[in-house]
């Protein structure tokens, strides 16, 4: 079979990178987790040398045996794709891999359906390509081009071949989990995300639980148990309650704030309290939820060894037991989170868990989660001393709950004529840097530090910004569609480029600020922006 290079593009390194060896890894990482470019994909699990299905996949076509992998893909949709879908991989060479895909029924191949290659070319001294070789015959490979190939040159300027490729859901069975996935999606998930009534994202909150769901009906079900009665602590929205005790789980959700969408989820138990961790005990449960908890999150594994229960644990917003957690000077940790999951780590360990570690696949940027149980021996003999000793580090003596009714902290209290009276003292702060200094050109890239724009507002401008609650950075990100915020650098937005198509059948009920008050107006039409003219 005959191969035609298709792509090519010089590879953007450090000097001091080992190049085989990043290429290396990155082949690895494509291969591992090649869903997180392909959302066709919710997973990838290698075939080791045991699994009947290796030895067939010995048997097919242009299939090398030595130092062969093979890899089967599971399907988001496997009513569409075939979840008998199969990739081998080789190596022709030290700089050369082959993949080839298979199909063992009838349905489409969820991944690149045709052989290919990737290749590691040295132009000269220092200097080398990656390349993409397609077979001869293949049609529709724009995907694979256009988007695939772009990643691995993203991987390769980003790689470090010394840090080790972490693994998500590594603790479960993939095919299992997918197909308990697809049972809560397809049977409550699409329905709920529908009809949400919640001002959150349905896309994002409603499928993260439907996967931490799956997550923990599956690991519950490899470990040969399931909870007695479960405790989702500050369930929020109550939705993971709600699912699990559709998948027959018995259990029930606290927060200390009642949500209107609790009347929605009928027959689920969830309850307004206010939790105390250093009194309340939670002893009617063995298995503690604590779903990006915040400032329980140090607490849960307390209160879940006080009750000798079972736990899972996925920390979000850094707290320790009385305040904002701070990282500690020689901790090994270089980011404030990783500081962050070290400590929650040891407090585990201190209370004498079997500690699991994972990294779940949803939608959020904190993924990374502990499911502790009770060794067959027990916990410490000394619990409460040990509790006291962890607690006495700690630097102040009672735990505060959040309060009932949250503040809001958005700026949004402000009046419609000091928001407009701002925004426009900082719009004019941009005409000074233009070139002509009298306009704001679209194709220009005029930028400003936040301190630089804070330097322009007077002391009575700031005192207002303190007092709503939110600060000039939330002012700006309020303004969306004038300014634009990237690491501390406010810049004014290209509408001409970025602006908000109008789709079609929408209501238009706020105006265009451009069309209002930017000398040169709007750069789109009435028609397509998303802003009333």
């Amino acid at each position: 079979m005959d191969f035609a290079k298709t792509a090519t593009a010089p590879l953007l390194t450090s000097p001091e990178l080992d190049v085989r060896e990043a290429f290396a890894k990155v082949i690895h990482i494509w291969k591992e987790r090649c869903h997180t470019v392909n959302r066709r994909l919710l997973g990838v699990v290698s075939i080791d040398k045991q699994n009947s299905r290796h030895d067939h996949m010995l048997t097919l076509p242009h299939v090398f045996s030595k130092n062969v992998e093979i890899r089967k893909f599971i399907p988001r949709s496997p009513d569409v794709f075939s979840t008998c879908a199969y990739e081998a991989s080789f190596c022709l060479d030290e700089y050369i891999v082959e993949f080839r895909p298979y199909v063992l029924d009838e349905k489409r191949h969820p991944h690149i359906s045709f052989p290919y290659r990737l290749a590691l070319e040295e132009i000269s001294d220092q200097q080398w390509n990656l390349s993409l070789f397609i077979c001869n015959n293949a049609t529709n490979y724009n995907w694979l081009q256009k988007v695939a190939f772009p990643r691995l040159l993203k991987w390769f300027s980003e790689i470090d071949e010394r840090k080790d490729i972490t693994i998500s859901h590594r603790l479960i069975n993939m095919e299992h989990y997918s197909q308990v996935y697809c049972e809560i999606k397809n049977k409550w998930g699409q329905q709920i995300a529908a009809a949400w009534t919640e001002r959150t994202n349905p896309q994002k909150f409603v499928y993260e639980d439907c996967a931490i769901a799956a997550y923990l009906i599956v690991y519950w079900r490899q470990k040969g148990f399931l909870p007695q009665k479960f405790c989702d602590i500050g369930c929020g929205n109550g939705l993971l309650v709600y699912l699990l005790q559709q998948m027959k789980v018995n259990g029930y959700g606290i927060d200390l704030r009642q949500r209107k969408i609790w009347a929605k989820f009928v027959g689920t138990d969830l309850k307004e309290k206010t939790l105390n961790p250093k009194e309340d005990l939670l002893s009617d449960s063995d298995f503690l939820i604590g779903n990006h908890t915040d400032e329980l999150t140090p607490w849960i594994p307390i209160i879940a060894a006080r009750s000798r229960s079972n736990f899972f644990l996925l920390p979000c917003c850094p707290f320790d037991f009385f305040n904002r957690f701070q990282k500690k000077c020689g901790m090994a940790a270089a980011s404030l989170y990783s500081s962050y999951l070290l400590f929650i780590r040891s407090i585990c360990l201190r209370l004498g868990y079997c500690v699991e570690e994972d990294r779940l696949k949803i939608p959020s940027t904190k993924r990374y989660c502990f499911l502790c149980t009770v060794p067959a021996s027990g916990l410490v003999e000394n619990l409460e001393n040990v509790i006291s000793n962890i607690l006495t580090r700690a630097s102040l003596p009672n735990f505060v709950p959040r309060e009932k009714i949250e503040r809001i902290r958005n700026c949004s209290k402000l009046s419609r004529d000091f928001q407009q009276a701002l925004t426009t003292k900082i719009f004019k702060r941009f005409f000074e840097l233009s070139s002509d200094k009298t306009t704001v050109y679209w194709h220009e890239k005029q930028s400003c530090s936040l301190k630089e724009i804070a330097d322009v507002l007077n002391e009575e401008e700031k005192a207002q910004l303190r007092n709503s609650d939110g600060g000039l950075q939330t002012f700006l990100k309020n303004q969306h569609q004038i300014f634009k915020i990237v690491k501390g650098t406010v810049s004014i937005r290209n509408w001409a480029e970025e602006g908000n198509r109008r789709v079609e059948g929408k209501l238009r009920t706020r105006d265009c600020w451009f069309h209002k008050y930017h000398p040169n107006g709007c750069p789109l039409s009435a028609e397509d922006c998303s802003y009333k003219h």
